[in-house]
């Protein structure tokens, strides 16, 4: 197998032998260099061409529309070559006016329009590829009009257009690709396969402005003898056919990164504008000559566009709304407990912060209990730690089943800890939920032999706010907490209570013991 260095010193040589002997050719039959350069001239862009294709079938996903829409620019202007050799030998067309070889090798910049205007990463669907098909077919017809100033398929006589004239609409046609392609290489240039891309076809068509302008001149000057001039035409299609064919499709990165530096942001916003402004420049042209055609071409042209502005819109909100959706989602994620499905600790302290706001704003009292399990880590030794996941989940479940109102709240605090939030509840009613949740506990009858008895038990400590109060939250929290530790020193399954002492007195609450 070649190495990549190796094949590039042969293609190089291959294209040498190639302009070589085409330069031979001229030279020893300068009689009938047009005769003898049509061949090599149609010949360049045709093993271009070849080069594009293999970029087509097997390189980077990214990058292959444009470099099949560079390859149909090839077949185009080779395509008017063929035909204006056809013209010039057979049926001895004057080179002073445009003809339809001249319309054919014009109309090779509308894939190329289309390969630059198109966004790095194409996201519109079937919808964005018609709109660009029925923009490129209105641009050729309105290329042809300019030309010959008939419509195409009717019996009007054509009025073409001057050879000057034409000689300065290439000029223009390949400076501003030329110019849109370097832009996109600029901005893009970090982007892998679509930089290489752009990087070969902004080079190409600086060298393609340089053979025109050559070719132009010595066209008008020399009556359509072109003679050595050709050559530089096939040095530009060689070396894009060289860039396509060296450069190995499989190291060109298959994904466009996303730079968000202001002129990429630009650049990509402004290139699906490309075509629309060129076609709006062309039927501006058109209209002063034929009214009707330029301003049924400048309302169609608007209509395209504001059916992909549309969609555009449409598409971000849509994403809007999914980036929403999504925001939404990880909220939750980052709220919920994986193993419970109960809210966590971050959730509990944020939703604390805000009930104890509120019962502070509206004096009413605010409850809180604090669970563990007891003797959860010998139920784990002696089971497993899947077991005791396993147990927690069950527990979890029955205690959410036994919460009064919905705006109550259970949340995990930690390991085999839990903690109920109950706003505007008072002791008595704590008292009543503790005796609940220890009572469904009890209903599950999960082995775990201790001390307490032969199945899984809950302590409780209780603290509850109550107004007139000068506590904090971190007093709520203090109290619920030192209530559960003396629970779990008291004996376990059971509950303790302790309360925040108001600045006008305290409100004391007789410590209480359930047993299960």
């Amino acid at each position: 197998m070649l190495t990549r260095s190796r094949q590039f010193r042969m293609l190089v040589a291959a294209a040498g032998g190639f302009i070589l002997l085409h330069w031979l050719c001229i030279l020893l039959f300068p009689a009938h260099a047009a005769l003898v350069s049509y061949p090599f001239v149609v010949g360049a862009p045709l093993l271009a061409f070849v080069g594009c294709s293999r970029h087509f079938r097997s390189g980077a996903s990214s990058a292959r529309i444009a470099w099949s829409l560079t390859g149909l620019s090839l077949l185009l202007w080779a395509s008017g070559i063929i035909i204006l050799s056809f013209e010039e030998l057979s049926l001895h067309v004057s080179p002073e006016i445009a003809s339809f070889a001249d319309f054919d090798i014009a109309i090779f910049g509308v894939p190329i329009l289309l390969a630059i205007s198109t966004p790095s990463r194409r996201d519109g669907g079937r919808l964005f590829v018609w709109l660009d098909g029925i923009q490129a077919c209105m641009t050729a017809y309105l290329i042809y009009v300019a030309f010959f100033s008939v419509s195409p398929f009717t019996h009007k006589q054509v009025q073409p257009i001057s050879a000057r004239r034409l000689v300065l609409i290439y000029t223009l046609e390949s400076l501003l690709l030329a110019g849109g392609a370097t832009l996109r290489f600029i901005a893009h240039r970090k982007d892998g396969a679509m930089a290489y891309f752009y990087k070969v076809l902004s080079t190409y068509l600086w060298l393609y402005v340089v053979a025109v302008s050559l070719l132009n001149y010595a066209y008008i000057t020399r009556n359509g003898l072109t003679g050595f001039f050709d050559l530089w035409t096939d040095l530009a299609f060689f070396y894009l056919g060289i860039a396509a064919f060296t450069k190995s499709p499989e190291s060109s990165e298959d994904e466009v990164s996303f730079d968000r530096r202001p002129l990429v942001m630009f650049v990509d916003n402004v290139s699906p504008t490309i075509f629309t402004a060129a076609l709006f420049s062309l039927c501006f042209a058109v209209v002063r000559t034929h009214q009707h055609i330029g301003i049924g071409s400048l309302i169609l042209g608007f209509a395209i566009y504001c059916i992909r502005a549309t969609s555009l819109q449409s598409r971000f909100i849509r994403t809007q709304q999914e980036l929403l959706q999504t925001q939404q989602h990880l909220e939750e994620i980052s709220l919920t407990d994986s193993l419970t499905g109960l809210s966590n600790r971050r959730c509990f302290d944020r939703t604390f912060e805000d009930e104890w706001d509120r019962a502070v704003r509206t004096r009413q009292p605010l409850a809180l209990l604090m669970i563990d399990v007891d003797h959860f880590k010998r139920l784990n030794d002696r089971h497993g730690h899947l077991y005791g996941d396993g147990c927690l989940r069950k527990i979890a479940q029955a205690m959410r089943d036994e919460l009064p109102r919905s705006g109550d709240m259970l949340a995990r605090y930690g390991g085999e800890e839990f903690v109920i939030l109950l706003p505007t509840t008072g002791i008595q009613g704590a008292a009543a939920v503790s005796r609940k949740m220890q009572a469904a506990v009890d209903a599950l009858k999960i082995e775990n032999e201790s001390a307490v008895g032969p199945f899984a038990t809950i302590s409780i400590g209780v603290a509850v706010m109550e107004f007139p109060t000068s506590g904090t939250l971190l007093d709520l929290i203090g109290g619920a907490d030192s209530a559960l530790y003396r629970a779990k020193e008291n004996g376990r399954n059971r509950v303790e209570y302790d309360s925040l002492e108001g600045c006008h007195g305290a409100i004391k609450v007789q410590e209480q013991q359930f047993l299960s």
